[in-house]
C-alpha cells in the first residue's frame, strides 16, 4: 500500500493489428496528525482547557479522560492525575485514526470553611469597641498556609485561630482568609463582617462603704475600647476633690477621709482607640 497519494498507469499493447489501451488509477492516501499539547499541572477544582492542533486532513476530534468528551476547545474539571488522550478520526468514513497525549498532574486543592466568630460570654453584635474577638477557620489540607486579612490588609497573626481587637469604635470590619499550599494551590474564604460600637457607662450614684460593690466612681468602658486621660470631681462649691490622668476611679475620699454624702460634679475626657476624643460632664450622688 502506498504511503502517499500515488497514480498508477497501465498500458496494454497488442500485435500489429491490435489496438493499444492506456489507463491510470490514482490512489488517494488520507494523512493527518494531532498534537494534544504540553503536559499540564493544576489544582483540584480548577478547569482544564482541552485544545488540540491538527495537520493534514480534517476529521472528528474527541478526548479520552476520566469522562469521554467529544469535540475540541472544551473545558472540564479533572479530579485525578493521569494521561489525557486526544484522538482524530479522519479519512473515508472516519476509518483513519491519529492520536496525541499529554500527562496531567492534579494537586489536591484547598478547601476553607466558614470563619467562626466567638466572644466571651456570648455577647451579640455589635460588640463594644476593644472587645477581644476570636476568629476560627478550618482548612484542608491541615498544613495549608493561612493569611488573615482585615479590610483587605494582611494581619501579622497566622494559624487557624486568632484574636483581634480592631481600632474601630463605631463601624464594621471585614475579615477574610487566604490559604495556599506548597503546590501553589490557593483559596479565599467567604468574608465575615463584625460590627463594633462605642460603649460608655457613667453611673449617677455610688456607695463607697467597703462592701466591694459600687465602691468607686468613674467612667466604665466595657471592652476597654477607650482611655480616660482626664477625670475630675468637684464638690458643690467648685473645689476639686479628685483628679486622675490614667483611668483612675474616685474611692469617695477627700485627703484620705470619707467624703460627705452629697451631690458632686464630674468632668471627663474619653479617648477612643481610633484617636477620637469625647468630653463628658455630669453629676453623681455619693451615698453611704
Amino acid at each position: 500500500a502506498p504511503g502517499q497519494t500515488t497514480t498508477y498507469y497501465l498500458s496494454i499493447m497488442g500485435g500489429p493489428t491490435v489496438c493499444s489501451l492506456d489507463t491510470s488509477l490514482t490512489v488517494t492516501v488520507a494523512q493527518a496528525s494531532i498534537n494534544a499539547g504540553a503536559d499540564q499541572e493544576l489544582c483540584e477544582g480548577e478547569p482544564l482547557q482541552l485544545s488540540a492542533t491538527t495537520t493534514g486532513d480534517a476529521g472528528f476530534i474527541y478526548w479520552l479522560t476520566p469522562d469521554s468528551l467529544a469535540g475540541n476547545n472544551i473545558s472540564f474539571n479533572p479530579v485525578a492525575s493521569g494521561t489525557v488522550l486526544s484522538i482524530l478520526e479522519y479519512g473515508p468514513l472516519g476509518r483513519c485514526r491519529a492520536e496525541g497525549s499529554f500527562d496531567l498532574t492534579v494537586f489536591p486543592g484547598v478547601v476553607l470553611g466558614q470563619i467562626g466568630v466567638e466572644v466571651k460570654d456570648g455577647v451579640q453584635q455589635p460588640y463594644c469597641a476593644g472587645t477581644p474577638v476570636t476568629l476560627k477557620i478550618t482548612a484542608f489540607p491541615n498544613d495549608a498556609a493561612l493569611i488573615w486579612l482585615q479590610n483587605g490588609t494582611p494581619l501579622e497573626q497566622t494559624g487557624d485561630s486568632i484574636v483581634v481587637r480592631p481600632d474601630v469604635t463605631d463601624g464594621s470590619v471585614v475579615y477574610t482568609v487566604q490559604a495556599s499550599t506548597t503546590d501553589g494551590c490557593t483559596a479565599t474564604s467567604l468574608p465575615v463582617e463584625i460590627a463594633f460600637q462605642r460603649c460608655l457607662y457613667i453611673p449617677n450614684a455610688f456607695t463607697p462603704n467597703g462592701d466591694s460593690n459600687n465602691d468607686t466612681f468613674g467612667p466604665i468602658i466595657p471592652g476597654g475600647g477607650a482611655t480616660v486621660p482626664t477625670f475630675m470631681v468637684f464638690n458643690r462649691w467648685g473645689k476639686k476633690v479628685f483628679e486622675s490622668s490614667d483611668n483612675g476611679l474616685w474611692d469617695g475620699k477627700i485627703d484620705g477621709k470619707d467624703a460627705p454624702v452629697d451631690v458632686y460634679v464630674w468632668y471627663a475626657v474619653i479617648r477612643y482607640r481610633d484617636g477620637q476624643e469625647e468630653t463628658r460632664k455630669g453629676e453623681v450622688t455619693l451615698i453611704r
